[in-house]
This record gives structure tokens, C-alpha cells and sequence, in this order.
């Protein structure tokens, strides 16, 4: 390991140079974003993954289920999702749960959301961000409900679900 000896500023990058012992230059600049609206390149900081969503139907009461899936590469990623339900033929929502998870139709606690209250027709829940360190690795956005009555649909519906790499 090399013990830094000077450290200058580069008048052509802004950035900081150092200079250690041996006299190998290493240049330390800042990152910055970016400003002609461009979408980030895969693999760099900032990147964006999201997942197409469909209405998905969830029955019966008290069971997990599978909304939507994002395959992340490998990096720190910062994970959200959210989901509305929705019931119809005299069902009354009691409870909704969104949460991120490893593993499909299997709710992650703590990351997952409660909402209850008293019966409704329908909830609008998004999910604690979830922040997931790997060498690649598929996650899921698991939605539970409990509801009351006869319905003739309940379902997740105007889902959201993406992920920002942060590393």
C-alpha cells in the first residue's frame, strides 16, 4: 500500500491528484449526472429497471401474491413498488400488505407495508424502499390482502414496480 505523498488539484479534470510515494498518479474527480436527458447506461449509477405490470387477481383472502418481478444485475440497488387494490361485488377490503421479496408470493418483513382500516372498497399502498446488495438476483413486489364479503373480482391493480442501481 502506497502512502499518498502530495495531493494537487488537476487543472484539466477539477479532480484531486494524488501523488504517492512511488510516483504513480491516481485521480480522484467527481461524478457528475447527467444534463442533456439521456436514460443512464446499464451498469453505471443511476440506472433504472422497471417492470411492465398487469392487473393480477387476488384470491383468496390471507394469501400472498406475485404482482410483478425485476431481474437485477450485479450492484446495490434501491428497491420501490406499489400497488392498489381493488374489490368489487360487495368485497370490503380489511387489510393490504406490499413488500419486496426474494422470493415469489412470500412477503419480506420488514420491508412489507400494512395498511388497515375499516372496511373499503379499495387501498393504495406503497412499499418501504428496500435496498439490496448483489452479484445478481431476481426480486419480486408480493401483495397480501383480507377482505370481507362475496366478491365477484379482487385483484392488485395500477401496480408500480422499479429499481434504481445506487452502487
Amino acid at each position: 500500500m502506497n502512502i499518498v505523498d502530495k495531493i494537487l488539484v488537476d487543472p484539466i479534470t477539477k479532480g484531486l491528484k494524488f501523488f504517492t510515494k512511488g510516483g504513480v498518479p491516481a485521480y480522484i474527480t467527481q461524478v457528475r449526472g447527467r444534463t442533456d436527458g439521456s436514460a443512464v447506461p446499464a451498469g453505471y449509477v443511476g440506472e433504472v429497471i422497471t417492470a411492465s405490470l398487469s392487473d393480477v387477481s387476488i384470491t383468496p383472502s390471507n394469501t400472498p401474491v406475485t404482482v410483478g418481478s425485476l431481474v437485477l444485475t450485479a450492484g446495490t440497488w434501491i428497491i420501490y413498488g406499489k400497488s392498489m387494490w381493488e374489490g368489487s361485488g360487495g368485497a370490503l377490503g380489511t387489510g393490504y400488505r406490499v413488500s419486496i421479496s426474494t422470493t415469489p408470493a412470500t412477503e419480506h418483513f420488514p420491508s412489507a407495508v400494512v395498511v388497515y382500516a375499516s372496511p373499503s372498497p379499495d387501498f393504495y399502498v406503497g412499499s418501504n424502499p428496500r435496498v439490496i446488495n448483489t452479484t445478481g438476483q431476481t426480486v419480486y413486489l408480493v401483495v397480501w390482502s383480507a377482505y370481507t364479503g362475496s366478491p365477484t373480482s379482487t385483484k392488485a391493480t395500477n401496480s408500480t414496480f422499479y429499481a434504481v442501481r445506487i452502487a
